[in-house]
């Protein structure tokens, strides 16, 4: 009897240890460092070239009750020039029903909304790393600089611009939790978040549908028509079928100044074929060459994953693929390496406890990320895709760390 009643006290000493810690990180430290930093990331995020005035946009937009003009360019210019005369405008071009996240936010002027927003982002860096705290505690001084490595310039631009790649950071880690107490369905659901931006969710989609995790894919698609519907509600049917289409033509040169893509600045395979290959090759040749590359990186992942023990390894991967294949990424979209690198350095650290030159090689792609960002900063370049070797060369370095035999590794 007694020694149930203390299972019982340890029982909930623990449960309430780790809502504080769930408290601390999503609203204690989030409000602490914004606190410290709100003057500099003030004078960055509201500046000439921050994404966050879209968003705001489409924010007023949806409020007005004008969801129907919600892609309407010159409604969306003439908004943010009211609220941010200093501003470039910038057009919303994500999908309908994310603009209800920041309905709330219009409601506030621009700089509070902009405060609110650091501050959510804040959060939900503070609640992946809380969800994924298992895989933290064995790291020593050398496995936290790497992860800061990773992290530190996309956290930065994502916190600078105000946008949304921590959204899909944590979708992304529910999702992998989920899969690993065997919750394909609902692992599926809270990827279906991630949908703001399609292009980090299709390609690893495809990827487990390869390996045959239907649940998974029934989850994702039921969180797509649910998403669908609620696009249409925000915009009507007709504006929400011209979206699709709209995505096609904003990568055309004649939109893509007006979207403000620009592929060499893109991390990924096509930022990098753009920046050797574009001067030489047609758009058509170049194009091809892309897709039958960003093909031959999918089969490679998925051949290579299907001969795994090790999910983690696999989970971070496939995440590693469909960064370097996704069409459309930008600098701040790197921060969902937050996750593989955590998965890959804890693996590291359980099976390989000594830094010897092997271990020290297979985390060089962490240093080179770093050091590729912080050299096209120094100089203000904006050739971020030259980062995308060093997401290939980490993608390579899981693949040579699962390969080996369980005594080797």
């Amino acid at each position: 009897m007694l020694i149930d009643s203390q299972r019982e006290v340890d029982s909930n000493a623990k449960r309430n240890n780790r809502w504080l810690e769930l408290f601390s990180c999503a609203v204690v430290v989030p409000a602490l460092l914004l606190a410290v930093l709100w003057i500099p990331m003030r004078e960055a995020g509201l500046g000439a070239s921050a994404d966050f005035v879209q968003f705001y946009a489409a924010g007023k937009i949806v409020v007005s009750g004008q969801g129907a003009r919600l892609y309407d360019a010159n409604l969306q210019s003439d908004i943010e020039r009211q609220v941010a005369q200093h501003v470039e405008p910038i057009l919303f071009n994500h999908p309908p029903f994310e603009a209800l996240v920041y309905a709330p936010l219009a409601h506030f002027g621009f700089s509070t909304a902009f405060a609110i927003w650091t501050f959510l982002n804040l959060s939900l860096l503070g609640v992946a790393f809380f969800l994924l705290r298992v895989y933290g505690p064995p790291f020593g001084l050398a496995e936290r600089l790497l992860l800061l490595a990773v992290a530190f310039y996309p956290v930065l631009a994502t916190m600078i611009q105000g946008q949304d790649s921590l959204w899909i950071l944590l979708a992304y880690v529910a999702a992998f939790l989920a899969l690993t107490r065997g919750r394909d369905f609902s692992s599926g659901l809270f990827l279906g978040i991630a949908f703001i931006k399609p292009q980090l969710v299709v390609p690893f989609a495809l990827l487990m549908l390869l390996r045959g995790r239907w649940r998974f894919f029934l989850g994702l698609v039921l969180a797509a028509a649910i998403l669908a519907a609620l696009s249409i509600l925000v915009v009507g049917p007709s504006v929400a079928l011209q979206y699709p289409p709209m995505l096609l033509h904003m990568n055309d040169q004649a939109h893509a100044s007006t979207f403000h893509l620009f592929p060499k600045s893109m991390p990924n395979l096509r930022g990098l074929f753009t920046l050797v290959f574009g001067a030489s090759l047609t758009p058509f040749v170049l194009s091809a060459l892309l897709a039958l590359a960003s093909l031959a990186v999918l089969i490679f992942a998925w051949r290579s994953v299907v001969r795994w023990s090790s999910f983690d390894l696999s989970f971070s991967l496939m995440l590693v693929a469909t960064l370097l294949v996704s069409f459309h990424l930008l600098l701040h979209d790197l921060s969902l390496l937050i996750l593989p690198a955590f998965l890959f350095l804890n693996f590291l650290h359980i099976h390989r406890t000594s830094w010897a030159t092997s271990k020290i090689l297979r985390v060089t792609p962490f240093v080179l990320l770093f050091l590729t960002i912080l050299i096209m900063q120094s100089f203000h370049q904006r050739n971020f895709s030259l980062a995308a070797v060093a997401v290939a060369c980490f993608a390579l370095a899981i693949v040579a760390t699962a390969s080996e035999s369980p005594a080797k590794v």
